[in-house]
């Protein structure tokens, strides 16, 4: 029988928190689905992990490849999934027990190709065996407009949903050949959404239920920062060969936004680290995307302020 959902988890060294990833799926009110969970060549025993709960368990499947990435576990688990629904779940991160059960609900009702929920974020103090749970700043999670728009502008800058938000009708994966590109180790997320925007104007937000669970990590964030810059500048010079003309003008000024955060960063956090990432850029292919990137400049700087105004009063 087809399971009306597929949930895919890639796996890399996680084997201190695969357990209660795989618990709230267990957790799920709605119980027709399959995992699958895609060990990335893992050196830890996460691998074994996921063996006990597919020897436990028929709906669970386990995949073990070479470590090749998230975007590649993600798609192998794509290329076998069943389901009428995808739902991914990195494996440090949570379900709510009511997700698959309302999300596909409200999709059949409404006959949706994607969907997402709210969530929340939650870290667990080295003092205390507590989760601590967030919320994020509402503006964050609310796409406005077209959500090609949203996507290209509000991305990382302004607006934050989490993968396992998400929920996407396999059919229409497939029809339109939607996976993560594999050649991208950071971002393949915002990627991913970008191929999405292109066949759907807007996705509808289920926004008064928490369905997913972020977890977030508080250590080293100036490193952090500053991969983060890197894989956005690297993706933003790379990207604009598949846009179309008409967009060039938004990705220029995405590229104007990153860096004005480049420079703020350098500044919060005293120190130049992530201005290497501008020797890793192939500007000769970029001098147009460039030259509009500095033009709208001005128009970034008070887009940044604006948004750092919201973050941090």
């Amino acid at each position: 029988m087809t399971p009306t959902v597929t949930i895919i988890i890639p796996c890399y060294n996680q084997a201190a928190f695969l357990p209660r990833a795989i618990s709230s799926v267990l957790s799920q009110t709605m119980q027709d689905w399959e995992c699958i969970v895609v060990d990335d060549g893992s050196t830890d025993n996460s691998a074994d992990i996921a063996r006990l709960y597919q020897e436990r368990d028929s709906r669970f499947k386990v995949i073990t490849q070479p470590n090749s990435g998230s975007a590649t576990a993600r798609n192998t688990g794509l290329c076998i999934a069943k389901g009428e629904y995808v739902q991914f779940l990195d494996a440090d991160d949570l379900l709510d027990s009511n997700k698959l059960r309302l999300q596909t609900d409200y999709m059949q009702k409404n006959g949706l190709s994607v969907s997402y929920t709210n969530y929340q974020k939650f870290y667990l103090p080295p003092e205390t065996d507590n989760y601590k749970f967030i919320n994020p700043q509402p503006y964050t999670t609310h796409i406005i407009g077209k959500f090609s728009f949203s996507i290209l502008i509000r991305w990382g800058v302004d607006l934050s949903i989490p993968l396992n938000c998400f929920l996407y009708r396999n059919t229409f994966l497939q029809t339109n050949h939607i996976a993560f590109d594999e050649n991208i180790r950071q971002r393949e997320d915002w990627d991913f959404h970008i191929k999405i925007s292109k066949h759907i104007r807007c996705i509808p937000f289920l926004s008064k239920y928490i369905g997913a669970f972020y977890r977030s990590n508080f250590s080293g964030k100036t490193g952090s920062y500053s991969r983060i810059t890197k894989g956005n500048l690297k993706f933003i010079t790379e990207e604009k060969h598949y846009l179309h003309w008409y967009q060039l003008p938004l990705w220029s000024y995405r590229l104007s936004i990153e860096l004005c955060f480049l420079c703020l960063r350098a500044i919060k956090y005293h120190e130049l680290e992530g201005f290497k990432a501008l020797k890793e850029i192939r500007w000769k292919d970029s001098i147009l995307l460039l030259i509009i990137a500095i033009l709208l400049l001005p128009l970034a700087i008070i887009h940044v302020l604006i948004r750092s105004i919201y973050v941090y009063l």
